[in-house]
């Protein structure tokens, strides 16, 4: 059996590079906090910088019950 060569934790808190919808830039780190769907379209997603996160409290859509 092959051994994953990925960190635990990175799989239980994935994140990446993208568009902080919060502070309106590029950031690392983002994870998504928001799934906006709309009914006649594919509507679109809201991404959160760390920073962000912690300044308004925000928990993203995966750790969520």
């Amino acid at each position: 059996m092959a051994e994953s060569t990925q960190d635990t934790a990175a799989v239980r808190n994935p994140s990446g590079h993208g568009w902080c919808a919060w502070h309106e830039n590029y950031a690392r780190d983002v994870r998504l906090i928001s799934v906006v769907e709309q009914s006649s379209g594919s509507g679109w997603n809201l991404f959160a910088c760390r920073p962000c996160r912690q300044a308004y409290e925000l928990v993203p859509f995966a750790d969520r019950p």
